[in-house]
């Protein structure tokens, strides 16, 4: 039994990366303190952009040129 204090889908064999919330309280049960931590293990599960993103992002800049081209053009 782990009493809350540590979640079963934590395991630091696994590359990812891990949120780990530290609180004390007081004897009135109010919040004294927090800190927020965050462990990467391994590369931290880095994501690759997929292509159609990366084809969006591009559609977008040749847009922003040519609008930018006509604004240029018409003054």
């Amino acid at each position: 039994e782990n009493f809350g204090w540590l979640s079963p889908a934590f395991d630091p064999t696994s590359d990812g990366t891990y949120s780990i919330y530290l609180a004390a309280f007081d004897q009135a049960g109010r919040q004294v303190t927090r800190s927020d931590i965050t462990v990467v293990v391994g590369d931290g599960g880095a994501t690759v952009p997929e292509p159609a993103s990366l084809a969006l992002v591009g559609i977008a800049a040749c847009g922003l040129a040519v609008t930018g081209r006509r604004r240029r053009n018409r003054a």
